[in-house]
């Protein structure tokens, strides 16, 4: 700095004291932490946190609720013949009396036709005139009869068609119907039948097999699959109802106090809440799903070669999808492109003539769907 110079000021933000003294090391004198380290490398035991967030242990086998309840069987009489264990995790779960709720509100909304309409003004029919002039009248402006405002005008922000309906996930619909099961087992309103024989469509004779019910307001049957004879016969009952195992749901449930599951009926209802392997012998719509989902695999989705002539040309145009999109990008009367779809291993016999190979060989993935050959 020459002589006779002020000393130009610091711009560094000046950082006051007292500093602290800096920790010892673990294990030294005076240290918070007397025990040291007894692995290289190791960091010294520093209080716990508290753990991370993120998602907890994964769920395997020992944490799944593999619990029975032993239940009694009856027969038409309402006469204990054998037992048979259910599932606690369905018959025993916690009932969620909001997500139950959630889900009939679900189905009742889905069945709202969802059709009423109202007119607003430029859907009423009237004139166009204006009314009276705009000014020297007194009176507030006015361009159309048709407004709200007046009588026999439009409607403002009236219903109009539109679907109440809306879809729970899968999930959620299972808790439910998990948490109705357990209900009506606790309440002693759910019993299970181990069958119901009727050789032909009569009413008379099923009304008089629900004889040992008659003390019951209203009563639902769940079956194992599709029963024909029993369906027609207590259809012209107004207090029973045949519901098959496949179509479940919590509102029948609750609208019918007591509940008979048929025993066939027991595994289809554990496959479609705990996703359980059912044997496919089991003569129902669901049985054996998830078993038949794992044996045959989707079919696998290929490209396979089509060929596509365009207008200047005197054959049909092809009528697909990918046929439209090839003749707007075709310069040549024939073209042959590659098409997404599932295929069998062979090409269509135009295909294969265009693209001169016989037995229609799949493109690779990353060629462009769209490019001529």
């Amino acid at each position: 700095m020459p002589p006779g110079t002020a000393p130009v000021p610091s711009r560094r933000i000046p950082v006051r004291g007292p500093f602290p003294e800096p920790r010892p090391p673990p294990g030294a004198a005076g240290s918070p932490f007397p025990e040291a380290s007894r692995t290289a490398g190791t960091s010294p035991p520093w209080p716990k946190e508290s753990p991370a967030p993120g998602p907890g242990p994964r769920r395997t086998a020992a944490t799944v609720n593999n619990a029975m309840t032993a239940v009694d069987v009856i027969n038409l009489q309402r006469e204990p013949v054998r037992k048979v264990e259910l599932p606690d995790s369905i018959y025993r779960a916690e009932v969620k009396a909001h997500i139950v709720h959630e889900i009939v509100r679900a189905q009742l909304n889905s069945r709202r036709s969802g059709t009423a309409d109202t007119k607003t003004r430029g859907d009423v029919a009237f004139s166009t005139r204006k009314p009276y002039r705009q000014k020297k009248t007194g009176r507030a402006r006015m361009g159309t009869r048709r407004s709200p405002l007046l009588k026999k005008g439009g409607t403002i922000f009236g219903p109009h068609p539109r679907d109440y309906g809306f879809r729970p996930p899968a999930e959620v619909r299972r808790i439910a119907l998990r948490s109705v099961l357990s209900d009506k087992l606790a309440a002693g309103v759910l019993e299970i039948l181990d069958e119901f024989p009727v050789p032909e469509i009569r009413t008379r004779d099923v009304y008089a097999a629900l004889a040992p019910w008659e003390d019951v307001p209203k009563i639902i049957f769940v079956t194992p699959g599709e029963d024909v004879n029993l369906e027609l016969s207590v259809r012209n009952i107004p207090y029973v109802k045949v519901l098959r195992a496949a179509g479940l749901n919590c509102y029948d449930l609750l609208y019918y106090e007591h509940v008979v599951l048929l025993e066939g009926a027991l595994p289809l209802i554990e496959e479609r809440l705990l996703k359980r392997w059912v044997p496919a012998g089991l003569t129902s719509s669901g049985a054996g799903w998830w078993a038949r989902r794992a044996a045959t695999p989707p079919p696998r989705t290929r490209r396979r070669a089509v060929s596509c002539t365009s207008s200047r040309s005197t054959s049909a145009p092809t009528r697909s999808r990918s046929g439209r999109l090839s003749r707007r990008l075709s310069t040549s009367p024939t073209a042959t492109y590659w098409a997404c779809g599932p295929s069998s291993g062979t090409a269509s016999p135009r295909g294969a003539a265009a693209s001169g190979r016989a037995g229609g060989r799949t493109a690779r993935w990353p060629t462009c769907p769209w490019r001529a050959r």
